[in-house]
């Protein structure tokens, strides 16, 4: 079993959940952080946390300090906005770095986050990510690498930047007008207690699935419409559809309007005896049910 884990991404709403669990399950973690970012854990806690400057991506200072078994890079630049040098830097030069880094002190496993949009005309974002897993494909000797393949990860305690969390918070507050595209592209829902728990699986038995590159999906059986999905958000929460306006768009570049995304779970079920526990509708209502207790 591995011991000490380092973590990008761990300030992140998903990040957190993860830190909080491997740190109930005492490992020891190694929080990296980009400079003068803040961090809610501390050395108390079990956390040691270093900072990195994006201008000078040399760690070697840190796994000398540290006896470093798995990583996991959870962390991404995913603005719309953000200029294309820093999603480079951040997605590519970043991940790549640390890396090398992994071969060079012959760390055992690297666990990368992924996305399932693969369309290079669709953002910045899934181009990157998209060639940053073709980095770890080619950099696979001598080492355990799991390519995680994400598309929506949804949960309480979720910003209303994330697409679920907006939806109910602006039907909670009876928003008159809900700008939405048609609502026609297909997308993979996952809560995150779920993903916590692969994360969980991955690091317990990845070092039964040897060296090399290996591709899982993490996400659920259910594969649904954003128009359904909304309105199933409508549902719960009795509001009427009548504030829904769904309007076609034109699929164009920077746009998340993939027709589909695409998420196969077999063989993660099969080498992590994992299967998500949460339906789309009881996740839900959980987010729900916390968002209306918080108010």
């Amino acid at each position: 079993m591995y011991k000490t884990i380092l973590i990008t991404g761990g300030n992140g709403f998903t990040g957190k959940k993860v830190v909080k669990k491997l740190l109930q399950l005492k490992y020891k973690i190694v929080l990296l952080t980009q400079n003068k970012r803040s961090t809610s854990f501390s050395q108390n806690q079990g956390v040691y946390v270093e900072s990195y400057d994006i201008d000078n991506l040399d760690f070697s200072h840190i796994f000398n300090k540290y006896l470093i078994d798995i990583i996991l890079h959870m962390s991404a630049e995913t603005r719309k906005t953000c200029d294309y040098k820093d999603v480079v830097d951040l997605n590519i030069r970043f991940p790549i770095s640390l890396l090398s880094c992994a071969l060079k002190h012959k760390v055992k496993c690297f666990v990368n986050t992924d996305t399932t949009i693969y369309n290079n005309e669709i953002n910045s974002y899934s181009l990157s990510k998209k060639q940053f897993s073709e980095w770890l494909s080619l950099n696979n000797q001598g080492i355990n690498i799991i390519n995680l393949k994400i598309d929506n990860i949804y949960g309480k305690d979720n910003n209303n930047k994330r697409f679920v969390s907006m939806v109910i918070d602006s039907l909670m507050n009876n928003n008159k007008y809900i700008g939405l595209t048609s609502g026609e592209q297909k997308r993979n829902f996952i809560y995150i207690d779920d993903f916590v728990d692969l994360i969980i699986r991955i690091v317990h038995k990845a070092p039964k699935i040897g060296n090399g590159y290996h591709e899982y999906g993490a996400g659920s059986n259910e594969q649904i419409s954003i128009k359904s999905l909304v309105i199933l958000i409508s549902d719960i929460l009795g509001k009427q559809q009548s504030t829904l306006h769904f309007e076609p768009i034109d699929f164009t570049v920077e746009d998340d309007t993939e027709s589909c995304s695409k998420i196969d779970i077999s063989n993660t079920i099969k080498d992590f005896n994992w299967r998500p526990e949460t339906n789309l509708s009881k996740g839900l209502k959980e987010v729900i049910r916390h968002y209306i207790e918080k108010q």
